[in-house]
């Protein structure tokens, strides 16, 4: 008990160490959460685009004229479920948009030498006092100071260790999840620039035939009708998929991240650590 005691402090002092100062992670947990938030401002883009087009086809009309007499339906008006969602949607997107580049920065004042050399001279005087003390009772200025060193552990290595963690996460669990639900929802290339398309099938195949719709025939109004309901229903679908999974990237795995490695930090510092 008496070397293992002694043995945590030097393992906690050299793993800060050499985390801090030679293998130093924020260079990699920084290209991993630049990624994060390339995807998400890609996904907030693709939001806005398909609002535009959708608010756009919710307000157009077919004109129907069976045995000549005239008719007018608003089969885009199954689209409102879809273009509020895909509102709101939008504006927890930015959310998610804004929490990862705050990440970013969290990454770069944690990375800064003032962090390091504070993380390590802490560490550094709570091992030298834990070498000091006899027996198993911790010293009261080692009480003292293992609330700051575990608060140090944390500012510095707590952000690139989540975006590590959460990245390899995403890429194992919800990547194909994520990759389907995208893929159903974005637009044509060309159609999001602005430009024509011949392009059918699927989501557009739907809104590129109601706005391209002048007139139609009871049938063919009706039938529209229908496929706009459905893929209306499918679209919000695949938004929920989407928000799930942003949902956990930048607020339930964070959290549990931090919370998984300040109970490690405490368990190992002992209960010095959670003294008041």
């Amino acid at each position: 008990m008496q070397r293992l005691r002694l043995v945590i402090p030097v393992f906690i002092l050299i793993a800060v160490l050499l985390g801090a100062w030679v293998f130093k992670p924020d260079t990699f947990a920084e290209e991993q959460t630049q990624v994060g938030l390339d995807r998400a401002l890609a996904t907030f883009a693709t939001a806005r685009a398909l609002h535009a087009v959708l608010s756009v086809a919710q307000g157009t009309q077919i004109a129907v004229e069976p045995g000549g007499l005239g008719a007018v339906f608003a089969p885009g008006q199954a689209l409102k479920p879809v273009t509020e969602m895909l509102e709101q949607f939008s504006t927890l997107m930015l959310g998610a948009c804004i929490a990862l580049g705050v990440q970013l920065l969290m990454l770069k004042i944690g990375a800064h030498v003032l962090v390091s050399a504070a993380v390590s001279v802490a560490v550094a005087a709570w091992v030298l006092l834990r070498f000091r003390e006899r027996g198993d009772t911790p010293s009261h200025l080692s009480r003292r100071l293992a609330p700051v060193v575990v608060l140090l552990l944390l500012v510095r290595f707590s952000v690139p260790l989540m975006a590590i963690g959460n990245e390899a996460v995403f890429r194992l669990f919800l990547q194909d999840r994520y990759t389907e639900a995208e893929g159903r929802i974005a637009l044509p290339k060309d159609v999001a620039a602005g430009q024509p398309t011949d392009r059918a099938g699927g989501w557009w195949d739907a809104v590129k035939g109601l706005l391209e719709r002048g007139k139609a025939t009871v049938e063919q109004a009706r039938t529209g009708i229908q496929q706009m309901q459905e893929q209306a229903n499918a679209a919000i679908d695949h938004l929920l998929r989407l928000l799930a999974v942003f949902v956990l990237q930048v607020l339930v795995l964070p959290l549990l991240f931090f919370w998984g490695l300040w109970r490690a930090l405490k368990a190992l510092t002992g209960p010095a650590a959670g003294a008041r």
